[in-house]
């Protein structure tokens, strides 16, 4: 017996040993993921994209994610980038080309998926564009 069908054997008894009458199949799939994340952390992700996205940390797992996602669509990404500015250099989160056209990437987490990006993030995101186009003379 392989070491997947142990796990599974495990799983579905103690599933088991928590069943009632009336129990949904939600709530039964809820116990199934809250154990097997024991054995494979990352099933943590497939309950709900949005809560999956929610459950990573900032630094390393959504940069990353936001970076290979620009990567399957196309764009030749170069992640962590200093981009110099007319006043400073800005570290962003990556620099992604694609047709001709080049951005910056800043991408902004959040644990809580319901409160959305504040204007501060924007007007910070507005600056380093001005900087960085200031100090390429474009």
């Amino acid at each position: 017996m392989g070491a997947n069908r142990q796990i599974a054997y495990e799983i579905a008894e103690k599933v088991e040993k928590r069943l009632y009458d009336g129990i949904s199949t939600d709530k039964i799939l809820q116990m199934i993921f809250r154990l097997l994340r024991k054995h494979k952390p990352t099933i943590r992700y497939f309950l709900d994209l949005r809560k999956g996205l929610s459950l990573m940390s900032s630094k390393p797992e959504f940069e990353k994610f936001v970076q290979i996602l620009l990567a399957h669509h196309g764009f030749e990404v170069s992640p962590n980038q200093i981009i110099r500015g007319k006043c400073v250099g800005h570290e962003v989160d990556a620099i992604a080309r694609k047709d001709g056209v080049t951005y910056f990437v800043e991408s902004k987490h959040h644990s809580n998926y319901h409160i959305p990006t504040g204007l501060d993030e924007s007007r910070i995101a507005r600056a380093v564009l001005e900087d960085v186009t200031e100090g390429f003379g474009l």
